[in-house]
């Protein structure tokens, strides 16, 4: 339950964001963009028209700056951020298309979640595949994550593979008690030479 302040700030935002951003302050103490920004990026539901009007304006800057510093791309390059702005953009995008195409026809919403989930299985596959190929000469910034991903995966199960050989070199039983380590013993003994 939200509090009763952040509830009315949203619904006066709804018809007048400078007035409802005046009341929120006049109520909190002096004016401070940064907060405001923040509050903006987590009161998600507020009319997002009426918030995009709000940051585009010269005034909005500093409480924009903090806007989008909430999402958390402090640090990377442009081109990355754009690219994680788009992504998130398309799958909100999508998210809402389905849900709108769901209130008013089955059939075509049917039609558009296959052609949605086509469209994630390509992205996924996209992201993943290339993670498992030496040669692939295509990586996204995302496949190389799920590289590096697997590489450290690889890592720590060859690390404990080997401490479990070496364990039973001197007939200790690591797994003795703990049925996560007799599993990860069967799956490296069944698979690993």
């Amino acid at each position: 339950m939200r509090h009763p302040a952040i509830r009315t700030f949203v619904q006066q935002f709804a018809k007048e964001p400078d007035h409802a951003v005046s009341s929120l302050m006049n109520k909190a103490g002096p004016r401070d963009d940064v907060a405001l920004g923040q509050l903006l990026f987590r009161a998600v539901d507020l009319d997002r028209a009426r918030l995009g009007e709000f940051l585009a304006r010269r005034s909005s800057k500093t409480a924009l700056k903090a806007y989008v510093d909430s999402f958390g791309l402090t640090g990377l390059r442009i081109d990355k951020a754009l690219r994680v702005f788009l992504q998130i953009a398309s799958i909100l995008f999508l998210a809402g298309l389905l849900i709108l195409l769901w209130t008013l026809h089955p059939i075509v919403a049917g039609l558009a979640s296959a052609l949605v989930g086509a469209l994630l299985v390509f992205t996924v596959v996209t992201i993943v595949a290339p993670a498992f190929s030496e040669d692939c000469a295509y990586r996204s910034p995302q496949s190389l994550d799920v590289c590096i991903l697997k590489q450290g995966l690889s890592a720590a199960l060859f690390a404990l593979h080997d401490a479990l050989e070496e364990s039973a070199c001197f007939n200790v039983s690591p797994v003795q008690g703990s049925p996560m380590l007799a599993l990860a013993a069967s799956v490296l003994e069944n698979r690993l030479p």
